[in-house]
């Protein structure tokens, strides 16, 4: 994304809405804090989210891991 925001709004639209599993610590970003931020309630694909297999098909196994570990919500979970 071209910044924070942009990067966070992305996310939603490709994992769907976080929740306090996938992100413990969600409400203590500063964004949400301030209402600069607002999380979705849902997403316009019809299952809730698209999932990176459908968007990503062409990834091995290995490849779709490899995405799935960068895009966590929770930075302690994500990869680097």
């Amino acid at each position: 994304g071209r910044n924070e925001m942009d990067q966070i709004s992305k996310m939603f639209a490709l994992l769907g809405p976080p929740n306090a599993i996938h992100w413990p610590r969600l409400h203590d970003m500063p964004l949400i804090k301030n209402g600069t931020l607002q999380i979705p309630r849902h997403t316009s694909s019809p299952s809730g989210q698209e999932s990176l297999l459908d968007r990503y098909s062409m990834l091995s196994t290995a490849g779709l891991s490899l995405l799935s570990n960068f895009l966590k919500y929770d930075s302690n979970k994500r990869i680097s």
